[in-house]
């Protein structure tokens, strides 16, 4: 957590780090870090849709997203389209209801291009090879 420009909260977290485990944090608790999560000033949640919510937790993620709309900023990272939504959610209805939570007064940024992390894996390998060749070169010189 960070402090922001006139102490606001400021939190970043992957989807999966919310609520981990929570078939086995007792309900209390789960509402005490529901209530933290929805305080913060700015909450930017990374990677909706890289693992597939169970029941509980879509069913807390709905709540969160529900407690925030309209009260607190929320910024989601995905790379599903909306469309693809129900395929990581328990079913539709969770998924559209939290859609629609989200898409009300946003401002939807689509980025579209090359990952840079399969460019900078790419890169590397070419590395990898170039310096390989270059060594083989190398002892073939010196034979």
């Amino acid at each position: 957590m960070t402090r922001g420009r006139r102490g606001s909260l400021h939190l970043r977290r992957q989807t999966f780090s919310f609520f981990p485990s929570c078939r086995f944090i007792p309900a209390h608790t789960g509402s005490q870090r529901l209530r933290h999560y929805a305080k913060i000033g700015l909450l930017a949640v990374d990677e909706v849709g890289f693992l597939s919510f169970d029941t509980r937790n879509a069913d807390l993620f709905y709540q969160l997203v529900s407690r925030r709309h309209e009260r607190k900023s929320l910024v989601l990272t995905t790379n599903l389209a909306f469309n693809q939504w129900a395929t990581v959610f328990p079913n539709a209805t969770c998924a559209t209801a939290l859609i629609e939570r989200v898409v009300h007064h946003a401002d939807i940024v689509t980025i579209e291009g090359e990952s840079y992390r399969v460019r900078e894996s790419q890169e590397e390998a070419t590395k990898r090879r170039d310096e390989r060749a270059g060594r083989r070169r190398g002892a073939r010189d010196t034979k």
